[in-house]
Formats: structure tokens, sequence, C-alpha cells
């Protein structure tokens, strides 16, 4: 097995147990440290001090730790962050659409929640199956692309390829078959029985019922051709987010439409302004990145790759649970362990959280939940140097959950631990 860690001289072989706490390092070790550049600042809103080196060395972190590598920094939340994630808005069995009172059952599972059933709201043009009008009443309408932008109610939208790929994987066995075929045939999806399509590009007509059941999504994939989704009775799910497929769906052709309860957010820190992307996962509200609040007992890494990933600052124990806007909490072995459940149960854990960059070329993650988990890597404070070092990034991330313990994601396998007083780890803030 690779070494994940080799930090002041230790290298560490890390899966489920580890030596020095979950993640590998020591704190005490007096060898040379295979580490990097540390940027850090003593006052909570204030510009980085920073102090930057070589490759492979390590910097001190000026005035923010005592000598014992944490801190003692007081919290300064401010007012309370401003979010678009908004009220969490948890739909019962059913929902009306306030438009024009329909009724829809509604599918949940451990991360979304589907209207199951075709969209019936009038937004033109539109058709009914076999040009029989009775069968807009019995199994929806069937909708131009162009028309497909507009039928989800409120709070709720189009789902991106992506979402019905994890709607797959959460209907699948332990082998990852016969998701999508369980969800055509299931009574709780409802797709066998208003299946079918209309697709103008290949000449077409009405055809598929009770076969296939086709599907707009959200993706613009060029003038002339949407996106779209199908199921189908023995083959499982397709999913068209390619321009270039061989099988275009023409953007006049007429599928149906299911809406996803929309899981997208912002929220931006009102102690210095800075905006962070949020994500609903089942009940929760998180951080889809790491926090970057400047707080005593923080620190930055000089040396982070230029690829665009936001790798965010580095807390000490004790600065990680204040470290969080007013309104947010930092997460709690609760909050994640509902998503621990979730991909050790369809055998997904090496990919299923991890973001789908920066990790090293072979172990790229899926981001199938889109908690865009990216390989910070961690530090830790060297009490016999008296500086923070880091592991390089692009092979692990850890984080601080409440009260001292921790999650760590690594190339192939995830899990909790407890970390140590000299530990720097990243930070995930939930919504209260």
């Amino acid at each position: 097995m690779k070494n994940i860690y080799k930090i002041a001289g230790l290298a560490c072989a890390l899966t489920f147990v580890a030596c020095g706490g979950e993640s590998g390092t020591s704190a005490n070790d007096d060898q040379s440290s295979d580490s990097v550049g540390l940027s850090s600042s003593p006052v909570s809103t204030a510009s980085s001090s920073s102090v930057t080196t070589g490759a492979k060395s390590s910097s001190s972190v000026a005035g923010n730790q005592g000598n014992d590598g944490t801190s003692s920094a007081t919290s300064s939340t401010g007012s309370s962050a401003e979010d678009t994630a908004g009220s969490i808005i948890i739909p019962g069995a059913t929902i009306t659409d306030a438009r024009d009172g329909q009724t829809y059952k509604v599918y949940k599972n451990a991360t979304q929640y589907w209207i199951a059933e075709n969209m019936r709201y009038d937004a033109k043009p539109n058709g009914c199956y076999n040009d029989a009008p009775d069968n807009c009443t019995k199994f929806g309408l069937w909708y131009t692309w162009d028309a497909a932008q507009t039928v989800c109610p409120e709070g709720w939208r189009l789902p991106y390829g992506k979402e019905w790929r994890t709607l797959e994987k959460l209907n699948s066995n332990k082998s990852l078959m016969n998701g999508g075929k369980v969800l055509f045939n299931t009574e709780k999806f409802y797709a066998r029985l208003t299946g079918g399509y209309f697709v103008t590009s290949d000449g077409s007509k009405w055809s598929g019922a009770n076969s296939y059941a086709y599907y707009w999504n959200i993706e613009d994939l060029s003038s002339k051709e949407g996106g779209h989704a199908s199921l189908s009775s023995t083959g499982g799910l397709s999913v068209d987010v390619d321009p270039d497929d061989n099988y275009i769906v023409d953007k006049s052709s007429l599928l149906a439409v299911r809406c996803i309860l929309e899981n997208h957010g912002t929220m931006v820190d009102p102690r210095d302004g800075q905006t962070y992307k949020t994500v609903r996962i089942g009940d929760k509200v998180w951080m889809a990145e790491n926090l970057n609040y400047d707080i005593t007992g923080s620190v930055a890494r000089d040396d982070a790759p230029n690829d665009g990933l936001k790798y965010g600052r580095y807390y000490s124990k004790a600065s990680a649970e204040i470290a969080c806007p007013s309104g947010w909490h930092l997460s709690t072995a609760s909050d994640w362990k509902p998503i621990y459940d979730i991909v050790d149960s369809v055998v997904l854990e090496g990919i299923s959280l991890k973001s789908m960059e920066g990790w090293d070329e072979s172990h790229l993650g899926q981001d199938d939940f889109e908690m865009n988990i990216v390989p910070a890597g961690d530090c830790f404070y060297s009490t016999i140097d008296k500086v923070v070092n880091c592991s390089v990034t692009g092979e692990n991330a850890r984080f601080w959950m409440e009260g001292g313990s921790t999650y760590y994601q690594n190339e192939n396998s995830l899990g909790m631990g407890k970390g140590d007083d000299t530990d720097y780890l990243s930070v995930r803030c939930v919504k209260d």
C-alpha cells in the first residue's frame, strides 16, 4: 500500500487504523520534516503575514499558538451569515403546486427529494402520449426542452445528469447493479406507468410506453440538443450530458419531466465577506467548501497548487470550535454519520465524497453528493521545531468535528477518529 504520509521522518500506511491518531502524523518527532510553507495571522480578520519557504521545508507560525501549538482565541462571530440556502423545507409524502393546485407524490432517498410523477403543469408547447387528451390526465404532459425549463414548482428544478446517477446508485445493490432497472419497475418512482417519448431527431413518433421512460435534464448541450435521461425495463439508466453523444434528442422532442428539490446555494460570511457554496444533503445544509476564515489559531499554506481548488485554512482544535459564523456550527459526528452510512452501504467510500479534481490521477472522486472534499492534506504543530508542518496535497483530507473528533478521507477509504491537540485540520460548517 502506498504511504500516505512521510512527515518528520515518520511514514504511516493508513486505511481505517493508523499510527499517531488516524492521520499518521507525529507531533514530537525531532527529525527533519517533509513539510510545506505556511502563512498565518495572529489577528482574526487581518491580512495574512506570510512566511514563504521552498517546498519540503517548514515555516514558523508567528503569534497564534502557545508553546504547545494550541490557541486560546475567543469567538468573533458577528452577525448571522447571509445565505441562499434558505429554510430547510422537507416535503412530506406529497406536494401541492401552488400555481395550479395539482398534487404530486414525493420520492425520498437518503440525500434527495424527487417529484415521483410526471409533471402536469400547462407549460407550452406540450403534448399528450399518443396525442390522446385522456393520457395527459393519466400520465402527465410531455414537453419540449425549452418548455421544460418552466415546469417545476418554486424550490424545485430539472435535475442534472449527475443527480440521476446518484439516484441510480442509491437504488443499487452492493455491486452497483440494477439501480436504473429498479427505478423503472418500482412503484415508488412510477416510471413504468408513465414512460414513452416523442423524439423528432430520428423520425420517431410516440413510442416506448412500458419499455422506456425519457426525461429532460437541465443541461443545455447545444442550440439543438438538450440533456436527457432514460430508464428502461431491462437496461437500467442512461444519461446524456455530452453534446458529442451519438444519440441526439432534439430540443423540439417531447419528453416527460421529473423535478428535484433544489439543494444548491451560497452563503456569505459577514465577518470577511467571503462567499461559500452550500449543499443540502437530506435535512442538513453544509458548506461545500473548506472554511477560509482567518482566525487566531489558524494557518494557510503557501504551496497550494495553482489549480483553482480552494483548500481553505487549517485550524487548531481550539480555534475550530469557534471558527464557524453565527447560525452555523462545526460539523459533529451526528452530522457526518448519516453520510458515512450512505456511502458505506453502496461500497462507494473511496470515491463518492471526493472532489472530481485535485486527487492523484488514479484516485479521482465522483463527488456524488457534491460535498466537494478536496485533498487538502493536514498539518501539525511540532513541539520540537516550534513550527507547523503540513503533508502534501492530493492524497488525503481531514476535518475537525465538534469535541476534538475527526473525519478523514484518503485515496480509497474514509472514517472517523480522534485528533491531537497539535493537529491543524480543515473545517466544514453546518447550518444550525
